[in-house]
C-alpha cells in the first residue's frame, strides 16, 4: 500500500452473500472498506442471501442490481447509484450520536452534526472534516504513523523480544 494508492479513483461494486437477512450491517461494510481503503469509489453495494454456492442465483434483484452495477463500471460509472445511507462517504447506516449530540461514521472516522435527509436524517460532515479515507488523511497515516513505527520497532527489539519471552512464561504484561 504505501503513500501511493494505484487503484485510487478506479470505481468499485461491493457484493457480499449473506445466509439469511440481517447481516448487511455487518458482511457488505467489510467488503465497501477495502475499496474506501484503497481510495476506490463505490458505485453501489448489493446484497445477495444464499446458504451455499451458487444459490445466489436464486436472489434475482441481486443479481440485477449486481449486472446493472458492473455495467455501470464498465461505462466507467463513478457516482454511487445505491441507496443512500446516513453517512455521505460509505452510505452506511452505521452513523451514531455521540454524547454532545454530534453525528459520527466510525468507519469512515468522520463527525459533523445531523441534518434532515429523505425522510431521515443524515450526517453533515463538519466545515473541514475528511473521512479516514481521504488522500490528505490516508498519506498522514501512513507517514506520520506506519513509517516512525519501523525505527521505533529496532530501536526496542531487543526490550519488545524479552517481554513476548516473560509473557509466554505467563509473566504480566
Amino acid at each position: 500500500f504505501g503513500a501511493r494508492r494505484e487503484l485510487a479513483g478506479r470505481p468499485g461494486l461491493a457484493l457480499a452473500a449473506a445466509g439469511v437477512p440481517g447481516w448487511e450491517p455487518w458482511a457488505l461494510p467489510q467488503v465497501a472498506l477495502t475499496f474506501l481503503f484503497l481510495g476506490m469509489p463505490v458505485v453501489d453495494q448489493v446484497m445477495g442471501y444464499a446458504q451455499g454456492p451458487g444459490e445466489v442465483l436464486d436472489d434475482p434483484a441481486a443479481c440485477r442490481r449486481a449486472t446493472e452495477g458492473g455495467a455501470a463500471l464498465a461505462r466507467g460509472e463513478t457516482a454511487y447509484r445505491g441507496a443512500e445511507g446516513a453517512c455521505p462517504v460509505c452510505h452506511f447506516d452505521l452513523v451514531t450520536t455521540r454524547a454532545d449530540g454530534s453525528a459520527f461514521c466510525p468507519l469512515c472516522d468522520l463527525s459533523g452534526r445531523w441534518a434532515p435527509g429523505r425522510g431521515r436524517p443524515v450526517l453533515e460532515p463538519a466545515p473541514g472534516a475528511e473521512s479516514r479515507w481521504s488522500a490528505t488523511v490516508m498519506r498522514h497515516h501512513f507517514e506520520d504513523r506506519i513509517l516512525p513505527s519501523g525505527p521505533r520497532f529496532k530501536a526496542r527489539i531487543k526490550e519488545l523480544k524479552g517481554r513476548v519471552e516473560a509473557f509466554r512464561r505467563g509473566a504480566a504484561p
